[in-house]
């Protein structure tokens, strides 16, 4: 709950995600280390907004991202399931890298709009 965008979603680098009129401070998360780790947070964010099974206000953050590891990681990429999946084009994005649980985390931790159980 919470997680729906209010406008542009953007990462131009890897310290700050804007995501609608809310900033998504980035700096002392040290383990991101490329712009397309932040770019693939936010597309993250923006599927969780999109997609309410994931982030229903009831569910914990702990279960939103066993969620996601499932379908980041677990499923083959040939199903259309995987990193590539976040994208709202439904195409395959090279300006992904794979951004570990924690720093996930960290961004969903960080959005002020953000309601979890």
């Amino acid at each position: 709950d919470g997680l729906a965008s209010t406008g542009k979603v953007s990462s131009k680098s890897m310290r700050c995600i804007l995501y609608g009129d809310t900033e998504i401070e980035l700096t002392f998360v040290e383990q991101l280390v490329e712009v397309t780790q932040a770019r693939a947070i936010a597309d993250i964010l923006q599927m969780l907004g999109d997609r309410g099974s994931f982030a229903d206000g009831k569910t914990t953050m702990a279960d939103i991202l066993t969620k996601l590891d499932k379908l980041l990681l677990d499923m083959p990429p040939a199903e259309g399931i995987g990193l590539d999946s976040v994208s709202r084009f439904k195409n395959p994005a090279g300006y992904y890298a794979l951004p570990r649980r924690f720093e996930i985390a960290a961004a969903l931790n960080r959005l002020r709009t953000m309601t979890v159980a």
